[in-house]
């Protein structure tokens, strides 16, 4: 059993989560037997979805998706092409853009230079395979960080684990020198960014960051796996991209911190929340000589006794340095604004004023993606074939269904877009799109200036959300007013294991809506299979995906898909590997996995957008609470804190009983069929979260308003719950402890203010 170091370390151990597209490989758990629960019935409408959704036609969306560079910025073609597939079936679509901070990768080097005076030169790309010819594409993509410094960097160098703060205060502990060093960071834990901040706040000057064989489970060549593309195992040179943005500070485009980037929006300095010193990244093959190199020297990886320190790698993890052994790295990047573009789909509500949004990112690091992002793009390509069957049979929803996933043929003004533009949404779009329109152009920028609000995205892989939040910052009152709901799918299939994370109102018909779905050729429903390999075990949102930026306006939200459990073959994340050769031969051989992921959307977002009752479940809301509530007395008695938490227990009872009473009420509705009744009872249901948000952001960190859960400052993707009294207990600040007590109380005092009769 590992220690514990400080109460930090203690807490992050329970919190600390994978990347965010990069779900835990979980073994399916002996302890839950496999069910046998029949299949629910369908609706006539529901079976019209599900019988329209085709593993064959979902492996030609992959194919077009992962066969051609699209990197944030670089494919607008491709958006298009998306636009015209939706608009096919019936959907409104177009496409938008903002003008964003991007960088692009110019070149880079690494060599060591051993004290014996030999060097050894990495070779920083990937392996070219003659099974997989997207890995010998001409555009394929380099290696690199997003937004990583330009620079240069030669010293001597230390391994500091996964690059957690409280891995740095080990070492400060031991006595191993930062100032002045290179860090060589192990993947895992943290979000990458946050490795590269923790290296550059302790003095160091630059940061190379690898994949380690310990992510693998026992799919692994070192016991007898054959190596991608021959077998399952991880193909030694791959490498994982990745934005290096400060993510727990800020997560969009750093130069338009909470306003939307477009031509001519006032840029600020993006130095806060990005790095000041070079980072590169690398595979396992090419960190075991640097590793090694530090074999002897300092101490080693057992002796530091931290959790994810020592990997699977023939090294001894030693923290090092290694007296006139050097490194020396460059890093020349490209900085600039550069158009993304969303691709956007509509189909009308008669509930002008209420909303479900469908979203997922399309561009990729790498010429494929048929995992991250591609799943999820070509499932909702087929998403929208499916409900284009309801709507050629005259159906129409209760509430507007929006698809996002991201570039405007319109030329962008100042916060806004041409009349022209306004004339031709006034032809292809809804008529509460061109309300909303006339409204923001009469009320918010006079003569000549409009906005539009819907939009599949580019972007979030290259910067963690970023059209995304641009699109959100951009409408935010329309959110507001109408959003419900906001359903993600980035990696919808990696593997054959469905997982969910979820805001607490959704849990209920989440898993209702996999007893509807026949998990891929199995007898079992989904619900069945989701069991026996999460024990039934729905997450918390914290950051990383493109639910954050609605979450923390008070929507709520769910992220799902399908990866790999522990047995299974391993998922290149980030890699020129996670292509559709990987896909179909290894991730999901016959595309079953996205066939019934497209049936698990397709079903969910229907029944929230067509049910008379918007189907919340608010005494779960409050469960979860509970829970959180318990699980943070825990947390200050472990940090020895004397801290008054009876107002947040108070405001938790009296969210109890708002959700009694709109429970209450809903019932009433239905049995007494009062239309207006239920109305209220559904915009209670829509709005309630934002009370959530109503207290301003967390402390330094602005962006992050939901007070109930938020990605941990040192974790970046992993959540926090009561994010700011549990993190202010952490660092010992009774004061500001106190303050958020208060704070998070008066959230949900408002929030139970909402849904009280």
């Amino acid at each position: 059993m590992w220690r514990f170091e400080n109460k930090w370390q203690a807490f992050i151990a329970l919190v600390i989560g994978t990347e965010a597209c990069l779900h835990e490989r979980l073994s399916p758990s002996s302890l839950v037997r496999k069910q046998d629960t029949p299949l629910s019935p369908l609706s006539p409408e529901e079976a019209t979805l599900v019988g329209a959704i085709s593993n064959t036609t979902i492996s030609e969306w992959s194919y077009y998706y992962t066969h051609g560079a699209h990197l944030a910025g670089k494919n607008l073609t491709m958006a298009e092409w998306t636009a015209d597939r939706w608009r096919e079936n019936g959907w409104n679509s177009s496409v938008v853009s903002y003008e964003v901070y991007l960088n692009y990768p110019v070149n880079k080097s690494l060599s060591l230079a051993y004290s014996n005076g030999s060097t050894y030169l990495p070779s920083l790309e990937e392996a070219v395979l003659s099974e997989d010819e997207t890995t010998s594409y001409p555009d394929r993509i380099p290696t690199f960080h997003g937004y990583s410094a330009s620079g240069r960097a030669d010293a001597e160098f230390v391994y500091v684990g996964r690059g957690q703060q409280v891995d740095f205060d080990r070492l400060i502990e031991l006595g191993v020198p930062l100032e002045g060093k290179v860090a060589i960071a192990k993947y895992g834990g943290p979000f990458r960014g946050l490795k590269v901040k923790n290296a550059q706040e302790n003095g160091m000057i630059g940061v190379i960051i690898f994949t380690d064989t310990s992510d693998d489970g026992n799919i692994t060549e070192a016991n007898g796996y054959a190596a991608y593309p021959d077998g399952p195992a991880r193909n030694p040179s791959s490498v994982q991209r990745g934005s290096v943005q400060f993510l727990s500070t800020y997560p969009g485009d750093p130069t338009t911190p909470g306003y939307p980037s477009k031509d001519g929006s006032p840029r600020a300095d993006p130095s806060r929340v990005l790095p000041k010193i070079p980072s590169i990244p690398i595979s396992y093959v090419d960190a075991i000589p640097i590793l090694a190199s530090l074999d002897g020297h300092g101490t080693t990886g057992v002796e530091v006794n931290r959790t994810g320190w020592v990997g699977a790698l023939n090294v001894s993890y030693s923290t090092g340095p290694a007296s006139g052994t050097v490194i020396s790295m460059s890093n020349l990047m490209e900085d600039g604004y550069h158009a993304i573009w969303n691709s956007i789909g509509v189909i009308n509500g008669t509930n002008a004023d209420e909303t479900i949004v469908i979203g997922n990112h399309r561009d990729a690091w790498i010429v494929g993606g048929a995992a991250d992002p591609n799943s999820g793009t070509a499932i909702l390509v087929e998403l929208a074939k499916a409900f284009g069957k309801l709507l050629s049979q005259g159906w129409k929803p209760k509430r507007n269904i929006v698809y996002v996933t991201q570039s405007s043929p319109c030329s962008p003004s100042f916060y806004g877009i041409s009349d022209n533009c306004i004339m031709g949404w006034r032809r292809i779009r809804s008529p509460w799109v061109y309300w909303y329109v006339k409204r923001s152009y009469s009320s918010r920028f006079g003569s000549g200036k409009a906005r539009e609000p819907s939009r599949i995205r580019d972007g979030e892989n290259f910067t963690n959300m970023l059209s995304t939040l641009e699109w959100v910052e951009e409408y935010v009152p329309w959110l507001t007013e109408t959003a419900v709901s906001y359903l993600n799918i980035d990696v919808g299939a990696s593997g054959p294991w469905p997982y969910i994370d979820a805001t607490p109102e959704l849990h209920k018909i989440a898993t209702d809506v996999m007893k509807k779905v026949q998990w891929m050729d199995t007898n079992h429903t989904m619900y069945d299979v989701w069991l026996e390999y999460t024990q039934g075990s729905i997450g918390v949102l914290g950051s990383g995906s493109d639910y954050t930026s609605f979450v923390h306006k008070g929507i709520g939200a769910i992220d799902m898909g399908a990866g790999g459990g522990s047995t299974d073959p391993i998922y290149h994340y980030h890699s020129n590997f996670d292509s559709y050769h990987w896909m179909s031969t290894f991730g999901d051989p016959g595309f079953l996995a996205h066939k019934s992921m497209s049936q698990y959307l397709s079903l969910l977002a229907y029944n929230l957008a067509d049910q008379d009752l918007i189907q919340f479940d608010l005494p779960n809301y409050a469960t979860q609470l509970e829970t959180y509530y318990e699980n943070l007395l825990s947390t200050i008695k472990e940090a020895a804190l004397d801290l008054d938490t009876s107002a947040l227990l108070d405001a938790i009872k009296e969210f109890r009983s708002g959700a009694t009473d709109i429970q209450a009420q809903q019932e009433q509705a239905i049995s007494t069929k009062d239309s207006g009744l239920l109305t209220l009872v559904n915009h209670k249901y829509r709005d309630f979260q934002r009370g959530f948000v109503s207290q301003g952001g967390l402390p330094d960190r602005e962006f992050y308003q939901h007070l109930i859960f938020a990605p941990g400052i040192d974790t970046g993707y992993a959540a926090t719950t009561f994010p700011g009294i549990t993190e202010a207990v952490l660092d010992g600040n009774t004061s500001l402890a106190t303050q958020f007590v208060q704070k998070t109380a008066d959230a949900i005092l408002i929030a139970a203010d909402i849904i009280k009769t």
